[in-house]
């Protein structure tokens, strides 16, 4: 079902004759004696400046395949990345290490990375914001969605001072 979904953004891509810094696309098996033998193989993609409303930018593809967007300052892109429905992930990319991070704490996305991505440890909270997802797993955050926690409310000094016959 998603080498479908990823399948069909390409088309998409070509459809709209979006410019591409690397084509990408599905690779078909030939011939058994081809190097590759089958099953779902895809080759990035990156798609230079697509529009902000195309399918490569409002959804998420699952796939290879990565839009490149222009902005001009750090609230406009900011507020174009918080405004997106989805927040699994996002990364920051910089030379300066200060301001990725400053434009990373800004960021509406369940984990959010500075000049990496997909760093994960079992031992740190991993999950999504908005659309795409609620809670967490891993970490001690993840741990405690697997219990049922409760409160229990006993109040003894209301009957403390109630006398009591004999």
């Amino acid at each position: 079902m998603q080498f479908e979904s990823v399948k069909d953004i390409y088309a998409d891509i070509h459809r709209n004759a979006y410019q591409t810094a690397l084509e990408g696309g599905v690779v078909a098996p030939t011939t058994e004696t081809s190097s590759h033998s089958g099953g779902y193989l895809i080759t990035p993609c990156i798609v230079d400046n697509p529009p902000d409303t195309s399918r490569i930018v409002t959804e998420e593809p699952f796939g290879p395949i990565v839009p490149l967007l222009k902005w001009r300052d750090e609230d406009e892109v900011l507020a174009r990345a918080n405004a997106d429905v989805t927040g699994l992930g996002a990364s920051v990319w910089s030379r300066d290490v200060a301001r990725a991070e400053r434009m990373a704490r800004r960021l509406s996305a369940g984990s959010v990375w500075v000049n990496s991505h997909f760093d994960v440890a079992p031992n740190v909270p991993f999950g999504g914001h908005k659309e795409s997802g609620v809670g967490m797993e891993w970490g001690v955050m993840g741990l405690k969605s697997y219990t049922k926690p409760r409160s229990l409310w006993v109040w003894k000094k209301v009957f403390e001072d109630t006398p009591t016959s004999n």
